[in-house]
């Protein structure tokens, strides 16, 4: 591999064009392509007189190359946000004190004037007509909605620490990166004391022996800004344990045989966290990412879990959001949701998970649950029990297993229930001791349809269903299921 450092501005960027090239080639087995890919970007590289710098990292972007030619700059971040973010050239990027001389190339188009977004774990390269000096980088995350500025420097030396043991206590700000592979006979491995951190284990594992923490932030003093990435964490009683923390990020990390992969502890803070739990993958855990006591106001998107008993699991805590995870195969439960204010559950994924229920809601007030697909699950598909005000709507549920229903609301007055689907199963919705308003959903199974048991305040309109049992028939469309 030829070092980045012997590239010009242009033969950098043919570089790395050549290495995505490479990397989508070879997952089609276009092994000689790729090659002459690579082959004719390096005929490119004729630069001279490269003085080659490197950037101290931004909160969370990583910043991955930087390469001047004395009248242009080029570099390489990778979103570490945890989110997709936006980010406007022209009035988001500044060199000094100076705007509208960078532009953004992502996924092959570049962008001078109009704002781009880029997905959690994206590379990008912003190129500018000066060198050196300050820079900062304006964004807008799209699930949080927060605008946040960082700023990194340029300067011929990196400030970037290596771990290359366990047992590192890491208490200043600045990038951390494993050296290697790590693994301890006890005890925590990573411990951080400080904010403003980013440790980048650059796919490496950590290993455990059963007991402590592989990587571990907690109390007694408050800390922010901190992103987890690119870790392989297995065999800890936790595998990341994030405590007393805000806007911070834990994404790209996969943990596995862990008693808890991924712990997100409030200790009681009461103000948001807004941490971002993102495009980690959780297997073979006994909880695979868990939201805990007052963490608040957080995101957990584009998780994958699988075969842990409590894929994503949230408790005594309020306004968190849990979107767009595949929480599927093997899960006792895909989302377990206790003692939750205002939680919300929107397009995630659960099929062939084998327990009781597939999404929980206990005790969880105002919890809106939404488009979400359920195929194939063992038992219940969404179970809705003391969570008065709650919404239900979008939900596509089929082929329950073991003859349970799709959806079923226990003392939980009122429900909303909308524009929900239930097929190819033997029980649609049972709304037990509960007012409930259902409006335009389409239950069609082979037993009972829709169920009101002991459940006299029932409205709504425009149901299409197998059945109706105990339920008042205004609430009918008119139309049954053949």
């Amino acid at each position: 591999m030829i070092p980045l450092l012997l590239l010009s501005k242009k033969g950098f960027k043919y570089y790395m064009k050549a290495q995505a090239g490479l990397e989508y080639l070879l997952t089609y087995g276009w092994a000689l392509i790729a090659i002459a890919t690579i082959v004719g970007a390096l005929v490119l590289l004729t630069g001279t007189n490269v003085d080659t710098e490197t950037c101290t990292n931004f909160l969370h972007l990583i910043c991955k190359g930087v390469v001047t030619d004395g009248s242009s700059i080029t570099l390489v971040l990778q979103n570490a946000t945890g989110q997709a973010i936006t980010i406007n050239p022209a009035s988001g990027i500044a060199f000094g004190e100076a705007y509208g001389f960078a532009v953004i190339e992502y996924q092959g188009t570049e962008f001078r004037n109009q704002s781009v977004t880029i997905g959690p774990g994206e590379e990008f390269m912003i190129t500018a007509t000066t060198v050196g000096g300050e820079i900062s980088i304006t964004y807008y995350e799209t699930q949080t909605g927060l605008t946040k500025t960082e700023t990194s420097s340029m300067g011929a030396n990196p400030e970037k620490t290596g771990i290359s043991a366990c047992g590192t206590t890491i208490s200043e700000p600045g990038l951390y990166i494993l050296e290697g592979n790590l693994s301890t006979n006890g005890g925590n491995c990573i411990d951080v004391n400080g904010s403003n951190v980013t440790i980048d284990c650059q796919n490496h594992s950590i290993a455990g022996s059963g007991s402590g923490v592989g990587i571990f932030i907690a109390e007694p003093v408050a800390k922010e800004n901190i992103s987890i990435v690119n870790c392989e964490i297995s065999n800890f009683e936790t595998g990341i344990y994030v405590e007393f923390v805000k806007d911070s990020s834990i994404s790209n990390n996969t943990v596995h045989g862990n008693a808890t992969g991924i712990w997100v502890d409030g200790s009681g803070f009461v103000e948001p966290n807004r941490n971002i739990v993102s495009n980690n993958t959780a297997y073979s855990n006994t909880y695979g990412i868990w939201i805990f006591n007052e963490a608040n106001d957080n995101v957990i998107s584009n998780n994958t879990t699988y075969q842990n008993t409590n894929g994503i699991r949230l408790s005594g805590s309020r306004r968190n959001v849990v979107s767009g995870n595949n929480a599927s195969n093997g899960n006792e439960y895909a989302i377990f949701v206790g003692d939750e204010i205002e939680v919300q559950i929107i397009g995630n994924t659960a099929n062939n998970n084998s327990g009781s229920f597939t999404i929980r809601v206990t005790e969880g007030p105002s919890a809106i649950i939404r488009n979400n697909q359920l195929q194939e699950n063992a038992n219940v598909g969404i179970y809705l029990s003391l969570s008065p005000n709650s919404k239900i709507s979008g939900n596509q549920i089929s082929k329950s297993v073991n003859s349970q229903y799709g959806i079923a609301i226990d003392k939980s007055n009122p429900t909303f229930l909308n524009n929900n689907s239930i097929t190819n199963q033997e029980l649609g919705i049972r709304i037990s001791q509960s007012e409930a308003e259902l409006n335009n959903n389409t239950v069609c199974t082979t037993n009972s349809a829709i169920y009101c048991d002991n459940s006299p305040s029932i409205t709504g309109s425009g149901n299409t269903a197998s059945s109706f049992i105990n339920c008042p028939m205004g609430i009918a469309s008119g139309i049954f299921c053949s």
